[in-house]
């Protein structure tokens, strides 16, 4: 609810709460009605408070769970939802491969963002980009995004010119968007949501005119 992902936490909220709204209207679920607890997981770039989150609510008896936002939380939260059958976690933001595959009790309504990526890359090559730069992060989710656009452009023949991840909680860009820039390349891959304003206020400045 709160950091750089706290607009997806947000919604995912407001949602849930249009959601439970509408079953508690109809009855709720086989006569109860539904009732939600809310936590704080920040999970940007790191998955600490994640864990401490849900160890809150599972003291509170919780065993339905929708999130954590992003991969560091979920991630993190993967070996401990796993070891509890009767916990379902459904993740309504993630993308990651790892935890949604981790565990047969753990989801992600959003599905694998692989094959979105690996398309994005044969969509600039043939848009006639044949060198790229990819601007990912540490971040799990952007750092698996820009392996994935890396190795999918360099198999079609592209040129990955330069390949940037610095860790997610850098509050300068300028000596990352200075080497972009001076590759020359056809197309930048953004993989870094945490950081996408901070990045393109960095490049912005060196591609005008």
């Amino acid at each position: 609810l709160t950091g750089p992902c706290a607009a997806s936490g947000r919604n995912a909220v407001h949602g849930i709460e249009l959601a439970v709204e509408d079953l508690n209207k109809q009855g709720g679920i086989l006569g109860r009605r539904v009732k939600i607890a809310v936590e704080d997981t920040q999970d940007s770039t790191t998955g600490v408070k994640a864990v401490t989150a849900y160890r809150s609510l599972r003291r509170q008896g919780i065993r339905f769970f929708i999130g954590p936002s992003w991969s560091p939380g979920q991630l993190a939260l993967a070996p401990l939802v796993s070891r509890e059958s009767s916990v379902i976690m459904i993740t309504h933001d993630g993308g990651i491969r790892e935890f949604h595959e981790y565990a047969p009790n753990l989801f992600n309504a959003r599905g694998i963002d692989e094959a979105g990526t690996r398309e994005l890359a044969r969509f600039a090559f043939r848009k006639g980009a044949k060198t790229a730069v990819v601007f990912g992060s540490q971040q799990p989710w952007e750092l698996a995004q820009s392996g994935y656009f890396y190795d999918e452009f360099q198999k079609i023949g592209g040129k990955v010119l330069l390949k940037l991840d610095p860790q997610p909680n850098m509050a300068d860009l300028k000596a990352e968007a200075l080497a972009a820039a001076a590759k020359k390349p056809d197309a930048v891959l953004f993989a870094a949501c945490t950081q996408l304003p901070l990045a393109l206020k960095a490049l912005q400045p060196l591609y005008r005119g």
